[in-house]
């Protein structure tokens, strides 16, 4: 071979040996991939007590994979391009209520347009019993607490809805599950209506499962009908703020790798009372709040803004209003409760949340009801979690147990 043969080889084994240097010792490690919704491996993972089996050698190839410089585009570019390719096909399809499955995730693409949502729920007997027995337990404790009003409220999601079932050969049970339940209680109850598409798009995030700025807001004016029977003394927004055009990749784009557009995230601003807050116990001297966001800098783009504006990692939360107001509300709720417990606020002196699950996870205990009750003098409780906290298993157990009326 010709030196001149020789000189290209072995600039390409100077060019990936300096490269695996670099992404080895020299870049900053990345710790996780939003974009395949991952941990990566970094250079802390490397154990020189694995040289003799095997795994060295393999972690390092992993390694050099997942630190690749400018890895991240490569990956988003590779989604965008099937994403586009399969995009083409999708737009030839007139019918728009066809879901159109985002790779190999439970995630779907509501006909060509740039909503996503999750597979439809699938009707059955045994998960209408758990929600017709969840209804029993609540009609028993408003029954033996006749002088506090017990409500439910269900923060409606689009997978609920049957609009999808004729265009995809379903037979979804989301309507009927509503439907079991509103019949089973005994107690006030509403449900954030989706009327067609056109409330998913103007409601909710097209990326996430949870409601938007708009959303929130009218959940709120729901609540507040439901409880006190009008919207007379309701906050409004005093301003809007969607941050520069922010955009909000959430649980659905993260499952699905970030293949669209993003949603534009934006939230309200209003006059909020002066409160106190506790989180789990603590004096919170710095609550998240929909002003706080709004006034916020400095966001990264790939942050799950809905935690950061809303703050959810709480398992018990106690708001305190300071000025001269009565009534005390006790809200058992999941996430979609976040936006709206300052707002609801505005209404009473006391607002306790509990997210049942995180509750016992911070506790390690269950949030007992009577004594709860009993011993703050409780007015009013409202019960707003979403349909599947009322029946859902998965391979974490049985969570829909967190969520039982549990009594003293």
């Amino acid at each position: 071979m010709k030196k001149s043969e020789q000189i290209f080889p072995i600039l390409v084994l100077i060019i990936l040996a300096l490269t695996s240097i670099y992404s080895l010792f020299v870049k900053d490690q990345e710790m996780i991939s939003y974009v395949e919704n991952r941990n990566l491996k970094t250079n802390q993972d490397l154990h020189p007590r694995e040289l003799l089996n095997g795994v060295f050698e393999s972690t390092i190839e992993t390694i050099l994979t997942d630190q690749f410089y400018d890895r991240y585009e490569f990956v988003k570019l590779k989604n965008k391009i099937n994403y586009a390719n399969a995009n083409i096909l999708y737009s030839l399809i007139d019918d728009p209520m066809v879901l159109n499955p985002v790779g190999d995730t439970y995630v779907n693409q509501i006909g060509s347009s740039q909503l996503l949502m999750s597979n439809p729920i699938a009707y059955s007997d045994i998960i209408n019993q758990r929600i017709i027995d969840r209804a029993g337990q609540i009609n028993k404790i408003a029954e033996d607490y006749p002088n506090v009003g017990f409500y439910v409220y269900k923060p409606t999601q689009i997978q609920e809805k049957d609009f999808f079932d004729s265009a995809n050969g379903l037979s979804s049970g989301g309507d009927r599950f509503e439907e079991s339940l509103r019949t089973s209680l005994q107690v006030p109850y509403s449900s954030f209506k989706i009327g067609d598409l056109n409330d998913y798009e103007k409601y909710f995030y097209s990326t996430d499962h949870h409601w938007n700025h708009r959303g929130s807001y009218q959940g709120y004016l729901d609540i507040l009908n439901l409880i006190e029977g009008n919207k007379d003394d309701a906050l409004s927004p005093l301003a809007e703020n969607c941050k520069d055009g922010l955009k909000f990749y959430g649980t659905y784009s993260a499952q699905s790798g970030f293949v669209n557009d993003g949603a534009d995230f934006c939230v309200y601003k209003f006059d909020l009372p002066e409160y106190v807050a506790y989180s789990d116990g603590q004096l919170n001297e710095n609550p998240n709040d929909t002003n706080q966001f709004f006034d916020r800098t400095g966001i990264d783009t790939m942050d799950y803004h809905y935690n950061k504006a809303y703050s959810l990692g709480n398992g018990f939360v106690h708001r305190e209003n300071q000025a001269d107001i009565e009534g005390d509300l006790l809200i058992i709720g999941d996430s979609y409760a976040g936006p709206v417990l300052p707002l609801l606020l505005n209404h009473y002196k006391n607002i306790y949340f509990v997210y049942p699950i995180n509750y016992k996870g911070i506790f390690k205990v269950e949030f007992k009801y009577d004594s709860f009750i009993k011993e703050k003098n409780i007015d009013k409780v409202l019960f707003m979690y979403t349909i599947e906290n009322y029946f859902l298993s998965d391979e974490w157990g049985d969570r829909y147990l967190d969520f039982d009326v549990k009594r003293d």
